[in-house]
């Protein structure tokens, strides 16, 4: 290799780099810059095409609000704790217990609570883990007993 020529494929290097850095900090369009393409009461992720999750017509908790919270009305204890989400359908709420049963209650509670539930569903095999489903009038429950359980919403099996 000519030594003659290092320095100038040094400098040609150089310039090349330099050239890559440059173009690498042109200007961008940023979040700010951006229009909205949907109206900000639609259900978009984040809100509005910026995704702020701003939602000024949201009563958000705060800490100064958040002690002032009283429960409407609580359930009484079921036979096991509770690990799957509650669903509410035709003014009820049904909610999974490990005793493996399957508990509704009126959506707007009771007079005196705790309150009693409107009915319970006959044991399942094992807990009632996951969350259950309703369709058509029938609610659906999975069991760890590796079974899918249906029930009337009344509590009458279909």
């Amino acid at each position: 290799m000519d030594t003659r020529r290092f320095p100038h494929l040094l400098l040609c290097l150089l310039c090349m780099c330099l050239l890559l850095v440059s173009c690498s900090f042109t200007s961008v369009p940023t979040a700010t810059s951006v229009t909205p393409s949907r109206a900000a009461g639609s259900a978009m992720l984040g809100v509005d095409a910026q995704h702020t999750h701003d939602n000024p017509h949201e009563h958000i908790l705060t800490y100064a609000n958040v002690s002032h919270l009283v429960p409407d009305w609580s359930s009484f204890a079921t036979g096991g704790s509770i690990f799957s989400s509650p669903v509410v359908a035709g003014g009820v709420v049904f909610i999974g217990s490990l005793d493996g049963r399957l508990y509704a209650f009126d959506e707007t509670g009771c007079d005196s609570p705790p309150c009693a539930p409107l009915w319970t569903s006959p044991q399942t095999g094992d807990a009632i883990y996951s969350s259950p489903a309703v369709a058509a009038g029938v609610v659906y429950a999975g069991s760890l007993d590796h079974k899918l359980y249906a029930f009337h919403l009344h509590g009458i099996t279909p």
